[in-house]
């Protein structure tokens, strides 16, 4: 039943996996210009609307420097996830622009997605080891010197703080959906 239930979504991210595969094929990587972000990130008059009809933002002016650590805070349905997901590319306005140090850019393009990093608030892992979790859907043969770099992943988002404690290392089995660890575990995991 649950596989019934969910075999349209799987369908669905798989054709999206596909598409993606395509899309950062090795030649049209290194055809596409790397998107510089060393300034700031500006949105100018954004409006955004969902397929529902329902209108999230209208003239949305922001100017976010680069290293500026900010929040966003406000009311459940207010459009917190939403601008988000815009600066992420994940979706786009409407209407409005958006400059990426100064110039005219595009979010939903690869080489942005480069340059964004996203941890959600609720971390999915599988049953498996910190290492399979770290490179889900990755395929370690075709990876150089694997090992060496999850090991400096682990360093930089500090899973090697907890693991270092622990007999199996990034062996450790993390439990369904991370049950065996802490939240704040679970989310450096997710991180790298």
């Amino acid at each position: 039943q649950k596989i019934r239930y969910s075999s349209p979504s799987v369908s669905k991210v798989l054709l999206e996996f596909n598409h993606l595969i395509f899309k950062f094929d090795k030649k049209n990587q290194a055809e596409e210009k790397k998107i510089s972000f060393s300034d700031n990130l500006e949105f100018k008059n954004i409006y955004f609307q969902f397929p529902n009809g329902k209108e999230i933002m209208k003239n949305l002016d922001l100017k976010i420097e680069k290293k500026d650590k900010i929040g966003i805070k406000g009311e459940s349905g207010i459009g917190k996830s939403t601008l988000l997901y815009l600066i992420s590319g994940l979706i786009t306005p409407k209407d409005g622009e958006i400059f990426i140090d100064g110039k005219k850019s595009e979010l939903n393009k690869p080489n942005w997605y480069r340059n964004i990093g996203y941890a959600p608030q609720f971390i999915n892992l599988i049953n498996d080891t910190i290492i399979e979790n770290i490179i889900y859907g990755l395929d370690k043969t075709n990876i150089e010197n694997i090992e060496k770099k999850i090991k400096h992943i682990a360093e930089i988002c500090l899973v090697d703080k907890f693991t270092t404690n622990t007999q199996e290392g990034l062996n450790t089995i993390v439990g369904e959906n991370g049950l065996k660890v802490s939240g704040g575990q679970k989310q450096r995991i997710g991180i790298a």
